[in-house]
């Protein structure tokens, strides 16, 4: 997925799953190998508010200058803008990436509205990558119609059976192909459930349950 992700060319990532499906560890596995300069704000620990927000990712751009176009994110009609060697308002030169993380933090509407707004004209040469346990407050259909957007759901982050079977050789459980796929199918493929599984078997009670 990490690769999938790599080879994107959507300049905004969507990632929306339950808890315990690895948002957080794709995301920070991808911006680790990603080329471009990564901003990353989680938003559960910021006001729940445009200016903190953009603030926010201002600072962890490690520059003083204020992010591009601040008037424009609040506008979703706002059309994406080509800056010279990608580097709006002479911020970073070169790729920037910001990643949302705990999207799902922010509830007033306007920090929805901004959010949106910053999808909709984020810079070319910028990608933005927010990770939510709900629904994201994008103008996904348009997105989608531009080109511009990859959704990554918890049917792409369940895990198969071999990186099932992975994990749980990693937590010291080796099952068969046919209790392995078992388990997934229990779990339906849900990376939590499937290690505390494998924390259970570990512990030598074969017949409990991950739910």
């Amino acid at each position: 997925m990490v690769d999938r992700l790599l080879r994107a060319p959507e300049p905004v990532i969507a990632v929306t799953a339950p808890p315990g499906y690895g948002k957080t560890t794709l995301l920070a596995a991808w911006a680790e190998r990603c080329e471009a300069h990564v901003a990353w704000v989680s938003c559960d620990r910021i006001g729940d508010d445009p200016e903190s927000l953009w603030s926010a990712v201002t600072d962890a751009l490690g520059t003083e200058q204020p992010m591009p176009d601040i008037p424009p994110l609040f506008d979703p009609d706002r059309r994406p803008v080509e800056h010279p060697n990608g580097s709006p308002g002479g911020i970073t030169p070169g790729p920037v990436a910001v990643v949302l993380d705990q999207v799902e933090a922010l509830s007033s509407p306007d920090s929805l509205r901004s959010v949106a707004a910053f999808a909709r004209a984020a810079p070319v040469g910028w990608t933005l990558a927010l990770a939510s346990r709900e629904e994201l407050p994008l103008p996904a259909a348009r997105l989608r119609v531009e080109g511009r957007l990859l959704e990554v759901g918890a049917d792409d982050l369940a895990l198969s059976g071999a990186e099932a079977a992975g994990l749980l050789g990693a937590a010291g459980v080796v099952l068969s192909d046919a209790a392995t796929a078992e388990l997934v199918s229990q779990t339906e493929g849900w990376p939590a459930a499937l290690y505390l599984a494998a924390l259970s078997q570990r512990a030598g009670d074969s017949t409990s349950r991950p739910f």
